[in-house]
């Protein structure tokens, strides 16, 4: 009788709980979910409009290794402390409709509701997971080591939030990964060559704004899969690697606001799936290549802010899709060949702070660029009291 008894308690607590919780209001996506209907056990956090579970947290001076009943109605009368508690991975798989650890194959889309967190190292343990996407939740803390136990991931997302340190070499082991953004962090240190060299499978890599040193491995020609590649706004220094040549998937390159030397590489000329090209505000020095009128796919060709000489080539009038053209503060020289005036889909074009010559192609006048950025005072402009081109 007394072990029917504590089936009985038991099962009436988990029943207890599951009420008190933002389950039903999430999955029924009602509104009904405001502060005066929060049951017991959870709070209204109103960035996200949801009653969400005090169980999500675990502060950090929490003795306990997993949250019990007890330890939920304990929390109920106060918000969450100020220190910063860790993901409650029990609860945070629950949340979202998960069993138990053992089957919790998602944590994804908080969306605020962890805000201020950190990942506990037990993350390791959740080793069925799939899909790993805790963005913009200002995650503090590092990234644990054991991330690299979750070999079954295909989607890891840790981007904008507070994460430090290093990046760890264990996700080198995450080999099923076709998505890892790391991007708009504080982490630091260099980009760990082990993982270019292991995640084949990668189709989209982001580790942008963050404060990273060191050079772009020429083992980044392994992820012949890249879509997508964004390493801009940080500190890198050294040229770009030739092995570029070998990412002939790739349709957008975001390598801006770094300290990039050297010249622009034949091998970045030769990607031709590519519609976004941002190499702005390094320090790249040589000429723009002729052969940069081979990408017929771009749309957006960003050079500006760097130590670029010689001439515009005429070959840029190939690029026909243009929508933006940045090579404003370099050191360009000569004329404007008449080939940019054909580039009918221009709305943004930046060609001041060089020292160009000559006169501007009237055709430029016919486009209606919507931001025309180009130094007047040294060129002759027949159309400039059209009105086309108001920074003239």
């Amino acid at each position: 009788l007394w072990a029917r008894m504590k089936i009985f308690l038991a099962l009436a607590g988990w029943f207890a709980l599951f009420q008190n919780t933002a389950l039903l209001c999430v999955l029924a996506d009602s509104k009904c979910c405001e502060e005066d209907c929060c049951g017991k056990g959870t709070f209204y956090d109103e960035n996200i409009d949801y009653c969400v579970p005090r169980t999500l947290f675990l502060t950090a001076d929490s003795t306990a290794s997993s949250p019990s009943t007890d330890s939920i109605s304990a929390s109920t009368s106060t918000q969450p402390s100020t220190t910063p508690p860790t993901i409650d991975l029990i609860s945070a798989c629950n949340f979202i409709g998960q069993a138990s650890l053992s089957i919790c194959q998602e944590l994804t889309e908080f969306g605020g509701v962890v805000s201020g967190s950190s990942i506990p190292s037990s993350i390791g343990t959740l080793t069925q997971l799939k899909d790993l996407r805790l963005e913009s939740n200002s995650l503090t803390g590092t990234i644990p080591l054991s991330i690299g136990r979750l070999t079954q991931l295909t989607r890891l997302n840790l981007g904008r939030n507070a994460l430090k340190g290093t990046i760890p070499p264990s996700i080198a082991s995450l080999t099923q990964l076709t998505d890892l953004d790391l991007d708009d962090n504080h982490l630091t240190g260099s980009i760990p060559s082990s993982i270019l060299r292991s995640l084949r499978q990668l189709q989209r890599l982001s580790l942008g704004d963050n404060w990273l040193t060191g050079i772009i491995p020429s083992s980044i020609g392994s992820l012949t899969q890249l879509v997508d590649l964004k390493l801009g706004v940080g500190s890198l220094t050294g040229s770009i690697p030739s092995s570029f040549g070998g990412l002939t998937q790739l349709t957008r390159l975001w390598l801006d606001k770094n300290a990039l030397t050297g010249s622009i590489p034949s091998s970045v000329t030769s990607l031709t799936q590519l519609t976004h090209l941002a190499l702005d505000s390094n320090s790249l020095t040589g000429s723009i290549p002729s052969s940069i009128g081979s990408l017929a796919q771009l749309t957006r060709l960003e050079l500006d802010g760097n130590l670029l000489m010689g001439s515009i080539p005429s070959s840029i009038g190939n690029l026909t899709q243009l929508t933006r053209l940045w090579l404003g503060f370099n050191k360009l020289t000569g004329v404007i060949p008449s080939s940019i005036g054909i580039l009918t889909q221009l709305a943004d074009l930046r060609l001041s702070d060089n020292s160009l010559t000559g006169s501007i192609p009237s055709l430029l006048c016919s486009i209606g660029l919507v931001t025309p950025l180009i130094d007047c005072s040294e060129l002759q402009c027949d159309c400039c009291s059209s009105g086309s081109l108001e920074s003239c």
